[in-house]
Formats: C-alpha cells, structure tokens, sequence
C-alpha cells in the first residue's frame, strides 16, 4: 500500500513526485452515520447482497453527481474508488483487481464510481469524505448520504468482494448480528470526517473490541485515528495490543507502518526502542511467508517497510539484500505484465530499489523508455524528473519537470512546481526558483476548496520567504521538500 514511513529528504521527494502516501489536510464535513440508513430514509433492502451475471465492471469516471444519482434511482449502494494517476497502488487496483469478471456480478447490488482526487471537478467529494491513503475506497448510501464502509489502500478481489458484502448487509435493517459493533464503526467514520480524532479513536476501539467480520477495518481506523491526533503513546499501546488481530492481505503491514510511525515519534525511548523490535521481527515473518491474495505490489511495499526498518536498525547489508529481492520480484512482473501500460503500475516501486542499489542510470533508462511510450503521462515526466535530479543530470531534468507540470493539474501540479524550484536551485537559479515558488503560492490559493489546504499555503509562502532571502544575500536557500 502506501509508503508512510520516510527514510530521508531524498525519499520524501520521490515519494512526493510518484509514490502513494497521505492526502491533503483539508477541511471536511461532517457524514451521516450509516445507522441512518435503516432510518427509513433509504429503500428496503435483503439481507443477502444480490448477485449478476460475471463481467468486466463499469465505472463512472470523474461524475460524482452522475453516479449518486443513479445508485439512488436504482436502489442500490455506490462504491466510490477515489484515486490518482501518480499512485502505484491505485494503479494496481486497477490492473488486476477492478478488471476481474467476478466483481461484475455485483453491480447487482452497486453503481461503481472512479474520481481522480486531483481533478477539480472531484474537489467536494474529497473534502467532504476523510481520506486516509490513496486510494481510499468508499461505500456511500446515496439515500441517506453516508458512509457505510470505508477503506485505504490495497485489497484482494476475494476482500474487495467481501468488502462489499459486509458494506451491502451493513446497510439491511435485517442484519442486526453485529448492530452495536456497525454503529460504532459508522460513528467512527464520521467523526475522522470532522477531524474529532479523539471521538474518533473510541468509536473505533468500540468497533474493534470484539471479533466480528469488519474488524481489521475498524482497527485500521483506529491507529490511524490516534496518529492523526499525535496521541502517539496511546497508538503504540493500541498497535501493539492488537498487532496480531489484523487480517489481510496489506492490512497487516499496513497497520504495522503505522505503528512504527507512531513509536518513531513517542518520546518514551523504551517503548520506542520495543516497538521497533517488534515490528521488525513481524515485518520479517510477513516478507517470509506473505499473507495470502497478496499482490506484487503489496509484497514489494511489504519489502520496502523492511529494508527501511533495517536500515534503522543498522542492518545495511540486510537491507541492501531486501532491495534485491525486491527488485528481482517487480522486474519479473513488469516483464510477464503483458503490456506497457500493464507493466507501469511496477515503475514507481523499481525506481525506488534501483536508486537504493545505486543503480539510479537504469531508472532514468526505464523512465526514458516511459515517456516515449506515454508522452502525455505527468507521472512518468516525473519520475524521470526526479531520477535525473538525483543524479546530478539538472538540465535534463528541468526539461522533464517542465512537461510534467505542463500535463498535470491540481494539487500534483503544484508538487511538480515544488521539484523544479529545487532543480532551478540545483542550477543556481535563484530568480528562477523564487518565481517557481511564487507560482505555486498562488496556485495553492486558488484551489477549490476541497483542495485547499491551509497548512500547504504557508509552508508555501515560508519557502517563498526563504528564496527571497537567497535571492538577495546569493546564497541558495535551505532545501525543502514538499
């Protein structure tokens, strides 16, 4: 799933050109609790999710309003996959999970909508609905508005399909087996919605204290929940309490990423120190037998977790040894992907190993390749971007910068604009980075504001401020990353 451990500056940039990671601290309103939706409000439903015929699902793309719609007049629930074109995982939902006949038999029971999060078209759904890690999936009931289930990251097609099962029975007023549990979870949801971390933490450890069919996502919710709050002593305890609880095929190494997350930041150095060693040792028995339905994408990810957390161990030669293994396993996919366009959803994770293994010459090599094959791809300009950059290649890289920003939109755009004042930077053009930073300060002004994210504004115009200063004294402004 995503990447939300950070190794260093250097990472954080590449993770920031092309990688999955958290979304935007937006502001967001506040969704109906799912319980409403046996209120009355909705349209009776079974208990049992109906069944179609097999086939390749339809999504409807970038139309929000179109979808609600006509879930709503079809009595039916609407699956929401809120993506971008920059994030591996989403990109691997889609080749080899959404395109599996199977998961057409259940437009029976669904209307299946795809949003590009960075579109401004999709800037109302995002602020209005937490979003934890891309991509986020979403059960909403278009009848009452509310969130019935919601996950972050990767799944399987059998939990993908069990996901919508539990989602679709959640919804039945005839399905009161797991009630209390539900409207707990349902509780929580909302309240990460509003960003009432704290409330949303108990609802969750509410929904999560006994076993029942939807705990790992309550779990999930959790952890992220009390990370979001900074009550990091409280996510270590709650992580490490239920480390062994969690079922899936990512779900697990997710939780456990974000459990070192929050030890990281504990200021209780033996509970750090114990944490670490824990999860280090969880992190190796997953990459040695990894959970079932696991993807090449979720075990690369799963890979990555552990070469970082061996390198903070001191462990380098591990870790160096982890990125081959990595590297040999998404190599061999992209080479059976069957197809170009296949075989991307491998390039932002074999980027990442290469440069570990000091290989960054075959990365810019493959990314070359990319843009050839898919001219008008942001994400590709990128990433060569960026391996150009980290290479020292700062002419070539201005160049690839330039087209990236000249594809993208939203808030990625602004990211790109972030990369290539450190590019003009690299080349000593301090004019030119101060007015690439200015750019993007008024950029971030004028999102919608779903998009808008205060916090980005002035983080923005600080390093406005800083090349300002560079400017004047010629003296090249501290790094950032964005």
């Amino acid at each position: 799933m995503t990447a939300l451990l950070r190794r260093s500056a250097t990472i954080a940039l590449a993770l920031s050109i092309a990688g999955c990671g958290e979304p935007p601290a937006v502001a967001v309103a506040a969704a109906p609790s799912a319980a409403a939706s046996a209120s009355g409000q909705a349209a009776p439903v079974a208990s049992e999710p109906p069944r179609g015929p097999a086939g390749i699902a339809t999504f409807i793309d970038d139309d929000y309003a179109r979808a609600e719609a006509q879930a709503l007049s079809e009595g039916k629930l609407l699956f929401v996959d809120v993506w971008a074109p920059w994030c591996h995982t989403c990109l691997a939902m889609q080749h080899g999970v959404f395109d599996a006949p199977a998961l057409g038999a259940h437009a029976a029971g669904y209307v299946f909508a795809s949003l590009d999060g960075d579109r401004e078209e999709n800037a109302a759904f995002v602020g209005a609905h937490p979003m934890r890690v891309w991509p986020t999936f979403f059960v909403v009931d278009p009848a009452t508005k509310g969130i019935v289930a919601l996950y972050g990251g990767s799944l399987s097609l059998a939990e993908l399909e069990k996901f919508l099962d539990d989602a679709y029975r959640a919804r039945s007023a005839a399905d009161s087996a797991f009630a209390k549990e539900a409207k707990a979870l349902a509780e929580g949801h909302a309240a990460f919605a509003t960003k009432d971390y704290a409330r949303a933490a108990e609802r969750y450890a509410e929904a999560a204290s006994t076993p029942w069919p939807r705990r790992t996502e309550a779990l999930l919710g959790g952890m992220y929940a009390l990370s979001s709050a900074r009550s990091f002593a409280s996510c270590g305890n709650f992580g490490t309490k239920h480390l062994g609880d969690v079922k899936g095929a990512s779900s697990e190494a997710d939780f456990v990423a974000v459990l070192r997350g929050c030890a990281e930041k504990s200021t209780d150095i033996d509970a750090r120190r114990a944490v670490l060693t824990t999860t280090l040792d969880r992190l190796r028995a997953l990459a040695a037998q990894p959970p079932e339905g696991s993807s090449v994408d979720d075990r690369a990810d799963l890979l990555d977790m552990l070469a970082e957390a061996e390198l903070e161990a001191g462990n380098k030669e591990a870790a160096r040894k982890t990125h081959e293994k990595r590297l040999a396993l998404l190599e061999g996919a992209a080479k059976e992907a069957g197809s170009p366009e296949a075989a991307r959803v491998y390039d932002y994770a074999r980027m990442g190993s290469l440069f570990a293994l000091d290989r960054g010459a075959e990365a810019e090599a493959l990314f070359l390749g990319r843009v050839k094959e898919f001219p008008e791809s942001y994400e590709a300009w990128a990433r060569l971007a960026w391996s150009q950059h980290t290479l020292g290649k700062n002419k070539e890289a201005l160049v690839s910068v330039d087209k990236a920003i000249a594809f993208s939109y939203g808030p990625r755009r602004l990211r790109y604009l972030v990369v290539k004042a450190e590019i003009q930077t690299a080349l000593g053009d301090l004019a030119g980075a101060r007015a690439t930073i200015a750019e993007e300060v008024a950029g971030q002004e004028k999102l919608p504001p779903g998009q808008l994210d205060p916090a980005k504004v002035e983080d923005a115009k600080a390093r406005l401020q800083h090349a300002l200063d560079a400017e004047r004294s010629g003296a090249p402004p501290k790094k950032t990353s964005p």
